[in-house]
């Protein structure tokens, strides 16, 4: 067994942390703009889940909200295993990310 926890996962920007957001960020902005729950709904459902138990043979995705930079991106990742997750720790690197540009 494999745990996500977004929670041990670390961004960085430019050589400086950045900090995603939460999926408990968008409630109180939604509110405040009005948007419909039916549009909520389907926005949380894109969202990468904060924790997650991976059985052998899932899968998943999903999406992380970064703030917006033109520097490459760096993500540091690490999950937990086994199902007391004392298991071996799982670290995975990736460098040289980058937002999405607008082509227009």
């Amino acid at each position: 067994m494999l745990w996500l926890q977004l929670a041990n996962w670390r961004f960085s920007a430019g050589g400086q942390p950045i900090t995603r957001f939460h999926r408990d960020d968008w409630k109180p902005r939604w509110e405040e703009m009005n948007i419909p729950l039916a549009s909520q709904s389907t926005f949380r459902w894109t969202l990468l889940p904060e924790n997650l138990d991976f059985q052998p043979d899932e899968r998943e995705g999903g999406s992380i909200i970064l703030p917006r930079t033109r520097a490459p991106i760096s993500l540091q990742a690490e999950f937990v295993t086994g199902s007391d997750k004392r298991g071996r720790v799982v670290r995975l690197q990736f460098d040289n990310l980058y937002c999405a540009e607008d082509p227009s």
